[in-house]
């Protein structure tokens, strides 16, 4: 799960509230965009969304991305890993 303090998304204005919740709902793809990509999809300039990294507590985009890429990593072991507890309980029941 990606977590964001409440109160640096409520520093967000519109534009950079609009870059945010498309990164959101595109997280899978957001990993192979450059910055100007990211604006240029979302119709904002590339300082809207270095501003919106700055007030999310990043340095920048590549360092929101390797965030956003590990958050997702994360959240995916426990998956696999409960997967795996299954089929070997399954296992053990046969």
């Amino acid at each position: 799960m990606i977590d964001f303090l409440p109160e640096q998304v409520r520093t967000l204005n519109e534009l950079e509230t609009a870059t945010f919740n498309f990164i959101l709902s595109n997280l899978s793809s957001i990993d192979k965009m450059s910055v100007r990509q990211l604006a240029q999809a979302v119709h904002v300039s590339t300082a809207t969304v270095m501003r919106m990294t700055r007030k999310l507590g990043f340095e920048g985009w590549v360092e929101l991305k390797y965030y956003l890429k590990n958050q997702n990593q994360l959240t995916e072991i426990p998956v696999n890993y409960y997967e795996n507890l299954l089929q070997l309980d399954l296992f053990y029941e046969k």
